[in-house]
């Protein structure tokens, strides 16, 4: 359960605060990142003096592997500016969809850990709060600021940058291939001496063969004139995009390539020395290494660029304490110590440049070279609408159910209609208790906070659970962000309203079976 927390302020401080708040320097723009509130100062304690209680509570949402890192830090912040840090473990691909659902509520952390495009879409929402980095920004890798950046504004403070590479069996592969074609011959070879299963280990045909795409002149999205990325350019059924998919589909029908394609029997595969070639990221190193296997690791054919992903810290622009997490993010977190675990923890290079660039692992040294050209993952809502319809027809291919060009050419016009009306395919729970789960108001088909999620197993859609008084409600099911097709009561199309009653306080959470079209709602 997450509460909103607020400081609590002495009258000192307050009026500090207010004489800030009315001076001309200051009434239009943002303290820097490495001021602290006048609040803070107040509190600090003194060596002649017992601590106080904290002034303020900052929330962290962050996995359990990276949570030893920030606790080591805690006491720190606590002792130099009397607030407290609350940890708390999120698993790391829940975390952007939790926060878009708690944070118009009042009720997410301060501080999120997120991909860069994944935070796009947070930025959009305006959940997100511009930073100002100060003097540190001059530490990290521009193009890792470069991935935090929307409309010229700064959202997020980056700590490691990740790519896949080539990795290669140096048993198997003397000599690297300088085109694709070279190295499914080279594969193919192998497997009529039976040495190799597959020519090469490719987990999807999507972001795992980004390189092959733009080696050939595809790719997602274009630019416009100021570098920003224009999702009205969408080059999935470009020229090159269609070479690339075709040449997936050629080597899955000679057995080059497996049908399906799956990254968990590519690394068995790889780490048995069964297989020559492998597209993958440092996940996957340990395994490799322990595996025994004499590997390389290495760019790709014909300049393939592969996409990179920036991961940082974002801070909640609901929060009350916005000023405070850029503080702490400035002065605890952007430091050589600090960085370089977490570079170290995820065998991921780091954004922060004195540890970038003291690096000596020979493993990340190859991957920042595979990655010298790599594209970051563009960085607008509209990436969302890609991977589904472009993950759906590269199955379609692999499993020879439609051709490569017709599968691809499908998929771009969805991908189109979803983008001309970014709430195409939303499924949502409108109700008489939209408000007071933090919509505008009631009955919204459209509102972002009752979204429907996909649940784990894929098989119905979840939402809530949500905090709602006593009384009596109603609710039915919405699709696309509009009443034209909606579903009531047992299911039927246009159907009367799903009544509920809550004789106390409650947690309530809809669940929505796209199959029969019945909204079941759970009571707490």
């Amino acid at each position: 359960m997450f509460r909103k927390l607020y400081p609590i302020f002495s009258l000192l401080a307050v009026a500090a605060m207010l004489l800030s708040a009315c001076s001309p320097s200051t009434a239009t723009t943002q303290p820097a990142a490495t001021q602290v509130p006048a609040a803070t100062k107040a509190a600090e304690p003194t060596a002649t003096t017992a601590p106080a209680e904290p002034t303020a509570t900052l929330v962290l949402w962050v996995d359990a592997q990276k949570a030893p890192v920030f606790q080591k830090v805690a006491d720190d912040f606590l002792a130099k500016y009397n607030v407290k840090l609350d940890i708390q473990i999120t698993s790391f691909g829940q975390i952007r969809d939790k926060f878009q659902t708690a944070a118009p509520t009042g009720n997410a952390a301060d501080i999120i850990i997120v991909p860069h495009d994944q935070g796009a879409v947070l930025v959009a929402n305006g959940l997100i709060a511009p930073l100002d980095l100060g003097n540190k920004k001059d530490s990290f890798l521009k193009s890792a600021l470069d991935a935090f950046t929307i409309d010229g504004k700064l959202y997020g403070m980056p700590y490691v940058i990740e790519n896949v590479a080539l990795f290669y069996n140096k048993n198997l592969v003397t000599e690297l291939p300088k085109t694709w074609e070279e190295l499914m011959a080279m594969g193919k070879k192998l497997q009529e001496e039976n040495k190799a299963v597959y020519c090469l280990g490719l987990p999807d045909g999507g972001y795992h063969a980004y390189a092959l795409y733009t080696s050939f002149g595809g790719y997602v999205f274009g630019k416009d004139a100021s570098g920003n990325y224009n999702p009205q350019d969408l080059g999935l059924d470009n020229e090159g995009s269609l070479k690339a998919v075709k040449f997936i589909e050629d080597n899955v029908k000679n057995g080059c390539l497996p049908s399906p394609l799956d990254g968990n029997t590519a690394l068995q595969l790889f780490t048995e020395g069964k297989e020559p070639f492998f597209v993958t990221g440092p996940w996957n190193l340990a395994s490799i290494k322990s595996s025994g296997v004499p590997y390389g690791i290495a760019g790709f054919p014909e300049n393939g660029a592969p996409f990179s992903g920036v991961y940082g810290f974002m801070v909640n622009s609901k929060s009350p304490n916005v000023l405070l997490a850029q503080t702490f993010l400035t002065e605890f977190i952007a430091t050589d110590d600090v960085m370089a675990q977490l570079s170290s923890g995820e065998m991921k290079a780091s954004a922060y440049k004195p540890i970038f660039e003291k690096n000596t692992d020979a493993d990340l040294l190859a991957f920042g070279q595979a990655g010298v050209n790599a594209v970051p993952m563009p960085n607008i809502p509209a990436m969302g609408s890609v991977w589904g319809s472009w993950g759906d027809a590269i199955t379609l291919v692999i499993t020879s159910k439609q051709e490569s060009g017709a599968a691809m050419q499908e998929a771009a016009k969805k991908i189109r209609d979803v983008i001309a009306n970014p709430l195409t395919g939303m499924v949502n729970a409108p109700g008489s208790y939209q408000a007071k789960a933090g919509c505008p108001g009631d009955w919204q088909p459209d509102c972002k906070v009752t979204e429907m999620r996909k649940s784990e197993d894929g098989k119905t859609y979840v939402s809530g659970p949500f905090k709602l008084p006593t009384g009596d409600y109603e609710v039915k099911v919405a699709l696309d962000g509009a009443w034209t097709v909606n579903y009531g009561v047992d299911g039927k199309a246009g159907g009367d309203n799903i009544k509920f009653t809550l004789s106390a306080d409650s947690e309530v959470s809809f669940s929505y079976d796209p199959e029969t079209h019945i909204l079941t709602v759970a009571i707490k």
